[in-house]
């Protein structure tokens, strides 16, 4: 591409706006791609499924629950109805079978789900013993 030469750097040209002063790949004019629809049908049955598991499983008398991975300092252990996370303990990856099983679903934080990632309990119990007594 058109290069620059600012001090001991080259600069490129943004070939979405012009600028010399950021990467194409940054540029707020970078045309993005839409996001993903979620099928409406899915979205029902997850929906059903979330409002199943929190009437099998309603908060404690403060209004909370508890995160059951608490894999990092950064866990938030106690969880409001505006922070839970409903995690998946097999992960749908490997058990799409029980993509829409209550009994799959345990209550997490924000960072322990996405320390989590697709792992199932199995292969994080190695790491964290106290999670042994979800197996």
């Amino acid at each position: 591409g058109v290069g620059v030469e600012r001090s001991a750097f080259k600069y490129r040209v943004c070939t979405y706006c012009g600028s010399l002063y950021h990467a194409s790949l940054r540029c707020q004019k970078k045309p993005r791609r839409p996001m993903r629809q979620v099928a409406e049908k899915t979205l029902h049955k997850k929906q059903a499924t979330d409002r199943e598991w929190y009437q099998l499983n309603p908060p404690s008398e403060s209004g909370t629950w508890r995160c059951y991975l608490q894999l990092n300092k950064d866990c938030e252990k106690i969880l409001t109805r505006s922070t839970i996370q409903l995690e998946h303990v097999k992960s749908k990856a490997r058990h799409p079978e029980l993509k829409y099983s209550v009994s799959n679903l345990k209550p997490a934080c924000a960072n322990c789900n996405k320390a989590k990632g697709s792992l199932d309990i199995i292969d994080l119990a190695k790491d964290y013993p106290h999670l042994e007594r979800y197996l």
